[in-house]
């Protein structure tokens, strides 16, 4: 009976992950396409990256104040991270911005995915082993990104 729920459990979050996942995938495709459209009419990576984050700010703080349960601030010693994180992604959304004002959208988002092999690779090494696995499937599934990046890009 446990092995069963364990199994069925599995395999509805595992569903799950992946359509979040694919859900992610379509707005990060259709993202980059709105960008170079809006930076066609208005040259400002600096304000379309200002908006973006605001916009994030006004769905993410509409959906804290409609969740039912309240959620208390993480510890310190994690909220350091996230602080850190959020910062990254800051960054990372205006140096998109950038790029999408210079190159095409398609080898701006070839070179995002070169973030993959970075997290199969540094996610071990920062997190550790017993949360993110580096197994043969994974380091081969990023070289194959590597490679397709590259070909995206030599062919843009």
């Amino acid at each position: 009976m446990a092995d069963r729920m364990s199994v069925r459990w599995f395999s509805t979050k595992t569903h799950l992950g992946i359509g979040w996942g694919l859900g992610a995938a379509i707005c990060w495709a259709i993202d980059p396409v709105f960008i170079r459209w809006g930076l066609a009419r208005f040259h400002s990576p600096l304000w379309g990256a200002a908006l973006s984050l605001l916009a994030c700010l006004g769905i993410y703080g509409g959906l804290l104040a409609l969740r039912r349960r309240s959620d208390r601030l993480p510890p310190a010693s994690i909220l350091g991270w996230q602080i850190g994180a959020a910062i990254l992604v800051a960054l990372s959304t205006w140096i998109k911005w950038l790029a999408l004002q210079e190159v095409p959208a398609g080898i701006t988002l070839a070179l995002g995915r070169l973030s993959v092999p970075l997290v199969v690779i540094l996610s071990p090494l920062i997190i550790g082993r017993s949360l993110e696995r580096l197994t043969l499937r994974l380091g081969i599934g990023a070289g194959l990104i590597t490679i397709g990046t590259m070909l995206l890009i030599r062919s843009g």
